[in-house]
C-alpha cells in the first residue's frame, strides 16, 4: 500500500473502501465452505477405506453435514435481509 495525494491506495489504485466488497466477501466465504466440504468428504472416505478409522468417517460425515447446514442457514438469512432491504 502506498500513500498518494488523495489518501491510501493499493498498488492497483483501489481505495480502502473497494478492498472488500460484499460480493468479494461472499465469494471468499463460498470458496472456504467448498474447500471445507471437500476436506470433510475426504476425511469420511479415508475413514471408510481404512476400517480401523471408522470413527474418522463418522466425524467427517458429521462435519460435512454441519457445514451444509451452516451454508443453507447463512444463505436464507442473506436472502431475507435482501428482501427486507427491497421492501
Amino acid at each position: 500500500m502506498r500513500r498518494g495525494a488523495r489518501g491510501p491506495f493499493t498498488d492497483d489504485g483501489r481505495q480502502p473502501s473497494e478492498w472488500r466488497t460484499p460480493a468479494r466477501c461472499s465469494l471468499t466465504m463460498r470458496t472456504l465452505l467448498v474447500v471445507l466440504l471437500v476436506l470433510f468428504l475426504a476425511i469420511a472416505i479415508v475413514g471408510f477405506v481404512v476400517e480401523a478409522l471408522l470413527w474418522l468417517a463418522g466425524i467427517g460425515i458429521l462435519l460435512f453435514a454441519l457445514t451444509v447446514v451452516y451454508w443453507v442457514v447463512k444463505a436464507k438469512m442473506a436472502r431475507r435481509r435482501s428482501e427486507a432491504a427491497e421492501a
